[in-house]
């Protein structure tokens, strides 16, 4: 469910119009206090902006340093406001003017020159706020055509730029833009073969006699391909779910030279002739990722409605009925759309490859502790900056496993929290053998008084267990504490559906349930049976030899 916005525009947008029906709940602005609304508006709400600006020039007058200015102290506001903003703001802008073609040909027209000169303004905004989001809805409104998404009639009779067709357009925008911002991202595609990376059954027409890269058809599976690489190289994972033989599937990647995806793409198959649902699940423990991360694509209905039916958490997508038009529903998809894409998601795919490695070593070796002493474990402690905000904001919003309390910040709110003194908040980068693993883990550590802390957020991908390297973490924790002249630290746990794996990690790391002070039982009556406290100077931890 997304949250309850506000929504203020330069023109009126008819508030009960159907557009808004798929919104949770809308607040509209009065007509024409747009500006107030902009500066006035508090700032634990999510708040549209939408600007035409038509409603801001006139073309018969046009004045560049006058009507720059009134841009300029849009700005001004929004730089205010984003000051302080704990929540969204996301500023819709359309420039489109409906000019003739001839006057734009040989030189940049008056409107052309001050939205080159106004969107650089807003590019640095959405740099500096990570709370603000620019989005250029004319490119939008172009997909319907101009002609259908703005209406002269209604802006006559009801000062309404837009007709019903722009109003909707301009619903579902926003609502896009909301949901990814509220809602992590898809974290896996999954594929079928056969008649959806190529044209043909391999088994039956062979390597030779598919359709793929040559004219027609041919062409499309190959540039739905192209789609999907472009995914993997921002950090999808892929998969193959294939009723199939497993040589004749792996044939087609090693000897078709018209394949855009190659073997070492793909993170993990089950090219068999099981059920595909039964293989989405294997797939999923093999990756330690949840079901709701998963994105179906399959050419056949049929195979589509059981995977619907019977692992209604995965996201089963319903594939066009032409081939041609795979590559840009694929492009467009919102599952898969990030608003900020970090280092480690474009280092993903090798990220998952070392796991698969350093699993199947960890698996065969006679002798756990030994092995983990042997790959060169690298844990470094990092603060928290400008650069790993984003990273540390998508991992508090992603994380569901390896999670005590689930405590969901923004990166706004992690960095208020990085900036109060009082709080200890860090992350863990991790290197071995197997290659540079990125920021995998948070924390957060509040006071509550001179002597008692709080371990508020403790997080860490699942990718790299088997390292023992939550115990690592929650040892500097302690040191950390010890450093301020904390004696207890406290930890509470927090059940949900998906993070059972963490319920007994800190008594397994010398935290005790056997609280006898009234201060911390009074804090925390509500969840006392999943409250553990260490006493620092005798809290051990185990392990840790194994980063020596």
């Amino acid at each position: 469910m997304l949250e309850k916005i506000k929504i203020t525009c330069t023109s009126f947008l008819p508030p009960n119009n159907s557009a808004w029906i798929e919104l949770n709940k809308v607040k509209f602005s009065d007509f024409g206090d747009w500006y107030n609304f902009l500066r006035n508006s508090v700032y634990n709400e999510p708040i549209v902006f939408v600007l035409f600006i038509e409603d801001l020039i006139y073309l018969n007058n046009l004045n560049q340093k006058l009507d720059f200015q009134k841009l300029s102290n849009i700005i001004s506001s929004l730089e205010n406001r984003l000051k302080f903003a704990k929540k969204p703001t996301i500023f819709f802008s359309s420039f489109w003017i409906n000019e003739n073609l001839c006057r734009s040909i040989k030189q940049e027209t008056h409107v052309e020159k001050l939205k080159k000169k106004f969107y650089s303004y807003l590019s640095k905004l959405s740099k500096k706020f990570p709370l603000f989001f620019f989005v250029d809805i004319d490119k939008e409104f172009s997909k319907f055509g101009f002609s259908n998404t703005f209406d002269k009639r209604n802006w006559y009779f009801a000062r309404c730029r837009l007709s019903n067709t722009g109003l909707k357009v301009l619903s579902d925008t926003i609502k896009t833009v909301l949901k990814n911002h509220f809602t992590p991202a898809k974290k896996v595609l999954v594929l079928d073969c056969d008649n959806t990376l190529w044209g043909g059954v391999v088994g039956e027409d062979g390597v030779k006699g598919l359709k793929l890269g040559q004219d027609g058809d041919g062409k499309a599976y190959q540039d739905f391909q192209r789609a999907i690489k472009f995914h993997q190289k921002n950090g999808i994972i892929l998969a193959l779910n294939s009723k199939n033989n497993d040589r004749d599937v792996w044939k087609v990647f090693l000897n078709h030279r018209e394949m855009i995806l190659k073997k070492k793409d793909i993170i993990s198959s089950k090219i068999n002739w099981n059920e595909k649902f039964d293989n989405l699940i294997a797939i999923s423990k093999e990756l330690d990722l949840n079901l709701d991360s998963f994105v179906f694509w399959d050419d056949n209905p049929i195979e589509r409605e059981k995977v619907k039916k019977n692992l209604p958490q995965v996201d089963v997508i319903d594939v066009a009925d032409e081939v041609n038009q795979w590559a840009d529903q694929l492009y467009t998809l919102d599952q898969f759309a990030k608003l900020v894409v970090t280092k480690e998601d474009l280092r993903k795919t090798n990220q998952y490859k070392s796991r698969a490695k350093f699993l199947k070593a960890i698996n065969i070796s006679k002798n756990e502790i030994d092995y983990l002493k042997s790959i060169k474990l690298k844990p470094k402690i990092l603060k928290i900056d400008k650069y790993n905000l984003s990273r540390a904001e998508q991992l508090c919003m992603k994380t569901n496993q390896f999670n005590l309390r689930t405590t969901r910040y923004k990166a706004n709110e992690i960095q208020h929290l990085s900036k109060n003194m009082q709080n200890i908040v860090f992350l863990t980068n991790l290197e071995d053998i197997y290659g540079n693993h990125g920021i995998i883990s948070l924390v957060i550590v509040k006071k509550i008084d001179n002597e008692i802390a709080f371990l508020d957020s403790f997080l860490m991908s699942c990718r790299i267990l088997g390292r023992h390297l939550e115990s690592w973490i929650i040892n500097e924790t302690i040191k950390k504490c010890k450093q301020r002249g904390y004696k207890i630290l406290i930890s509470e746990y927090i059940p949900t559906q998906k993070n059972l794996m963490v319920k007994n990690f800190t008594s397994k790391n010398g935290f005790t349930n056997n609280i006898n002070n009234k201060k911390i039982l009074n804090l925390f009556k509500k969840n006392k049976k999943n409250i553990t406290f260490a006493e620092l100077k005798k809290v051990k931890i185990p392990y840790l030899d194994v980063y020596k």
